[in-house]
């Protein structure tokens, strides 16, 4: 699972301005600014994963006031965006939040991400250029689960949503961690990409390619013996805990480093 905490903007030392990937923040250059209500987080983070899409009032009204009748929840909603588009614009700016009678729709621009959830996925998607590779490790150890500590009452459609898109949220930090390996490995950063194997292997521990990665990394860094022993505790683990031999392909690589080891 993802980890809480305070988190980093991986292109530099600030946080981005709107961080729902844990506690949820909304930043400033002054500082923290509070949202009013707490179904703002909600209506904020189902925009900022649909952007540019029009959403109808009487659709979000119904999401997140299922019990009430619409023109309650109606009420609601503009109570809740009028103090959204107010914090927005004071963190970000004007015209990021776009609203007629009839619908809201929230305009992201995609080549400069705003927000955790954006950075993830164009992370996950191999959008690497230009970030640096250490303070993003360090985001993804540390970033929670989307809406974190949700307790609010709402109908099972958004509890739906919110379930299904914290699921994608978790498949986007796995691909994002499995890009900045592969990124960090192909700079022959040995100890930042052997470090992301181990974050693998912690989300994914009976996964073998991960393990013969990291053998392959230690055998790399010149650590033939700690690529064994890496080899040694996944062998005693799997026959502990599931009865079970390593894969042919993990103990044939052990095979191999071992020989290595013996000819030098």
């Amino acid at each position: 699972m993802l980890h809480s905490g305070s988190r980093l903007l991986p292109t530099g030392s600030h946080p981005p301005p709107l961080q729902l990937l844990g506690p949820s923040l909304c930043n400033s250059s002054e500082g923290e600014v509070r949202l009013m209500y707490r179904k703002g987080w909600a209506l904020l983070a189902y925009l900022l994963l649909e952007p540019g899409r029009n959403h109808q009032r009487s659709e979000l009204a119904a999401l997140l006031w299922p019990g009430l009748a619409q023109a309650a929840g109606l009420t609601n909603l503009r109570q809740v965006l009028c103090d959204l588009r107010r914090k927005l614009t004071q963190v970000i700016g004007p015209g990021l939040l776009l609203t007629t009678r009839e619908w809201v729709r929230l305009d992201l621009d995609s080549s400069c991400p705003l927000s955790d959830l954006q950075w993830i996925d164009q992370l996950a998607q191999g959008e690497c250029a230009g970030i640096d590779a250490t303070a993003s490790m360090q985001w993804l150890l540390e970033c929670g689960e989307l809406l974190e500590g949700w307790d609010m009452e709402v109908g099972d459609q958004f509890c739906f949503w919110l379930v299904s898109t914290r699921q994608w949220c978790q498949q986007q930090w796995r691909r994002a961690l499995e890009r900045l390996r592969h990124s960090a490995q192909q700079a022959g950063n040995w100890r930042l990409a052997l470090e992301c194997v181990r974050c693998q292997i912690q989300v994914d521990p009976w996964d073998e390619t991960l393990h013969r990665q990291r053998m392959t990394l230690y055998t790399a860094m010149g650590q033939a013996q700690l690529a064994l022993a890496s080899y040694g505790e996944l062998e005693d683990v799997l026959q502990r805990e599931l009865g079970l031999l390593p894969q042919r392909e993990t103990a044939e690589l052990a095979g191999l480093i071992r020989r290595a080891g013996e000819l030098a």
